[in-house]
């Protein structure tokens, strides 16, 4: 029994010429699965990469930036339920099944009311349900990671179940190759140890020819480990009185998962009245853990000075849980409008919390007999151990979130169409309600039957905030919630636009858009969560804006279809509250500041001999570089390690009562020859002054379609990187011949893959 009225795809909007809505596109399976890809891995945000308005992350990641937004600015449905981190392998895969997929909808601007809780997108996707009738599934397996999709009747005609599952062994296959490949196979070291496992179910039930049930479950895990553990060693001549030997062995972990639990009813009272109600759970656990053993030997004609051991260790959690119910009617009895209303509560937990632990055994040895000794030297300097346990933060924080909304459809006349809304949001935490009306307005003026304006006005709020370093290397990320003293975030934006539609399906359109952002959460300059203390006194409020111009041509109809997209954009912030000052209170560009972006998405169908075909596809990508801040200046002075307690209390307490023992001559001389060392404090002129090399690259794929009696077989070819661009992702500060220097890593050289499906 087909059930096609109640099925959420209703939800599934046209985005045409005529439709009021501006600023949003629908993604089709089609689409995702004829893209190019890195390894093989079909990916549904690496689709909207190549949408105006949309950065990526990194070369090869499918984390996505939208319209100068921060990554937690995107809200991300899978079914209803909100995905919080929707990437595997650490960015480079997205956390969403593609063989599953229906359908999506993208919103970069133009937001209804029906959404709210972020900023700079909403990404909504849709599962497809189960055959009613018969089982059929897919299995894939590919060079990155082996996927399988099976759906089918539970009981014939009433019940389906729609279930994919896959897993990655990235340092099985893919490492091994990767090192023949690599000039230099030592930065494969942060990916030899990543993979993730995941699976997603939905399960479909038909009450009535005018009533439906489904239910979803997600749950995904990703681990990550830097193995073979790093380490390094080196000797420094500090003067010819002074030598110090240092040797460092490190351990890093990261792991993070999503667990998603939604359950949906959909009700088709009448012709003109439809309600929708539901409930989800979602859950995200993110650990980071990392152990570090420093050994340090220094000598010189005053003093030997032994580290035998320093071992400190740092165990990063950010846990986020949030339940929520929602109640939802449409009803068109109004002759003309189209009207929706509903009401949404919900509450999140948050545990951010940091624990670190310092133990260190120290030995000093008089090796100059001319040198005074205290009486009780050995006592105090001979086997000192310390050990210092820090805990931040170790508390949760709770708010509720709750929210009314009503958006009426309307068209008054031919030429004029428009979606007006309102959504009032509340944002509940302990001593303090934040109320945010959010007024919505997009209209469509339509000049002729191939042309039209749209403009559009949206006020968002948003409850959660991402704290994360500024730096270019692997930041460490914690999800905090609006507390008494931490306001929600606030944005308003502004666009309009000029679209064309030809007859063969070939639409045309240009946007401008402008963006005001309030209450947006960064750290202070020179902290980050790894600082003591809690972290509402580690941050400051600020603002920005963002603008920019996007063009889009896109032919969707045919054997030949494909893309354009092009954006110019500006992201700027702000923080200059008193005491609060970023960049001496100065307007600079945020980190994800990328001026230019190209897309180029071209696909060719061809019919072999019976059902037989064959697809390809070819994909470029320019942009520029991502902004980054790194070290410009180096200050020394004469108080090392001054922000850390644990060498306060052993340099300053412990060294000083014997130093004091020694007469001026000598005591400068030590100070000198081997506190110098450590007194090299380096800092930077501007936040995010450094724009990395512009990124360019081509990709192509080839899919030879086998279609059999009882089913196919796909055989896929792609290659990411033709031309072998460098495309530098990460940079850091390294040494050559002595001197500092600026290095930088390329993860992507030119990379094959090859893929095998099998449809039954």
């Amino acid at each position: 029994m087909k059930l096609g009225e109640v099925v959420v795809e209703g939800q599934h909007s046209d985005f045409g010429l005529r439709s009021s809505q501006m600023s949003a596109l629908s993604i089709t399976p089609a689409q995702i699965t004829r893209l190019p890809t890195l390894l093989g891995e079909v990916d549904v945000l690496k689709v909207l990469q190549r949408l105006p308005g949309v950065q990526s992350g990194g070369d090869g990641a499918s984390t996505i930036y939208v319209r100068g937004g921060d990554y937690d600015q995107n809200l991300i449905l899978l079914d209803g339920v909100p995905l919080f981190s929707a990437e595997h392998l650490g960015g480079y895969t997205s956390a969403i099944n593609s063989d599953l997929v229906d359908w999506g909808d993208f919103y970069r601007g133009a937001f209804p009311a029906r959404y709210g809780g972020r900023l700079s997108s909403v990404i909504n996707v849709g599962l497809r349900p189960g055959d009613f009738n018969h089982f059929h599934g897919i299995v894939n397996v590919g060079v990155l990671s082996s996927r399988f999709q099976c759906e089918g009747p539970i009981w014939p005609g009433h019940t389906s179940i729609n279930l994919g599952a896959r897993v990655s062994y990235f340092n099985l296959l893919t490492e091994p190759v990767l090192n023949k490949v690599y000039d230099k196979p030592a930065s494969l070291r942060p990916y030899s140890k990543l993979n993730y496992l995941d699976l997603t179910a939905r399960v479909t039930h038909n009450l009535s020819d005018h009533s439906q049930l489904t239910a979803m479950v997600y749950w995904g895990r990703d681990r990550k480990s830097a193995a073979p553990d790093s380490s390094s060693s080196g000797e420094y001549t500090m003067d010819n009185k002074s030598t110090m030997s240092l040797k460092s062995n490190s351990k890093d972990r990261n792991n993070w998962s999503n667990l998603l639990l939604g359950i949906n009813w959909d009700l088709k009272l009448t012709d003109h009245i439809t309600f929708h109600t539901g409930a989800h759970y979602s859950a995200y656990r993110y650990e980071m853990s990392s152990t570090t053993t420093d050994y340090m030997h220094n000598y010189n004609k005053l003093r030997d000075l032994a580290l035998t051991e320093e071992k400190s260790s740092s165990t990063q959690h950010s846990d986020i849980d949030e339940w929520q119910a929602k109640f939802e009617v449409e009803t068109g009895v109004l002759k003309g409008h189209s009207v929706r209303a509903g009401v949404t509560a919900g509450h999140q937990s948050y545990n951010p919390t940091v624990e670190m632990h310092k133990h260190g055994t120290y030995s000093f040895y008089t090796l100059d007999p001319n040198t005074p000794v205290r009486k009780d030297d050995d006592k105090l300097y001979n086997n000192t151990r310390v050990d210092i346990d820090t805990l931040i933060g170790g508390r949760r924080y709770n708010f509720t979130e709750a929210a009314l909304w009503l958006e009426d459809e309307m068209q008054p006349w031919q030429w004029l169409r428009f979606n007006v809304g309102v959504r009032m949001a509340l944002f509940c935490t302990s001593g303090k309600t934040w109320v945010s009306p959010e007024p919505r307005l997009s209209s469509r003026f339509l000049l002729s039957s191939h042309h039209a304006i749209k403009v559009s006005y949206s006020h968002m709020a948003q409850g959660l905030h991402r704290l994360t370093t500024s730096t270019l290397v692997s930041p460490t990320d914690v999800w905090v919630p609006v507390t008494d003293v931490i306001p929600p975030v606030k944005s308003d934006l502004t666009a309009l636009g000029y679209s064309f539609e030809t007859n063969p399906g070939i639409s045309i359109g240009i946007e401008g858009y402008y963006k005001w952002q309030n209450n947006l959460l960064e750290y202070r300059e020179g902290a980050s969560y790894f600082s003591n203390g809690d972290w509402r006194n580690l941050v400051v409020l600020g603002k920005g804006r963002t603008y920019g111009v996007e063009l889009f041509a896109q032919k969707l109809k045919g054997a030949f279809t494909g893309s354009v997209s092009y954006t110019w954009a500006k992201s700027l912030r702000t923080f200059d509250r008193p005491g609060q000052e970023v960049n001496d209170g100065q307007e600079y560009y945020a980190n994800n500041d990328r001026r230019h972006n190209l897309q180029i998405t071209l696909n060719q169908h061809f019919k072999l001999h019976g059902k037989h075909s064959i697809d390809l596809g070819a994909a470029f990508t320019w942009q520029s570089g991502r902004r980054g801040t790194l070290t410009t200046y180096s200050v020394h002075g004469l108080r090392p390690y001054s922000n850390d307690p644990y060498m306060i209390e052993v340099h300053e307490k412990d060294y000083s009562y014997w130093i004091d023992g020694l007469d001026k001559r000598t005591r400068d001389e030590y100070y000198r020859n081997l506190w110098y060392y450590f007194l090299d404090f380096a800092t930077y002129r501007h936040p995010n002054g450094y724009v990395m090399p512009s990124v360019h690259h081509l990709d192509l794929s080839a899919t030879l379609n086998l279609h059999m009696h009882w089913g196919s077989i796909q055989v896929g070819l792609s290659v990411y990187n033709v031309y072998n661009h460098r495309n530098v992702s990460n940079v850091f500060l390294g040494y050559k011949s002595g001197r500092r220097v600026l290095k930088g890593v390329c993860p992507f050289p030119i990379m094959p893959s090859i893929n095998l499906g099998v449809k039954f």
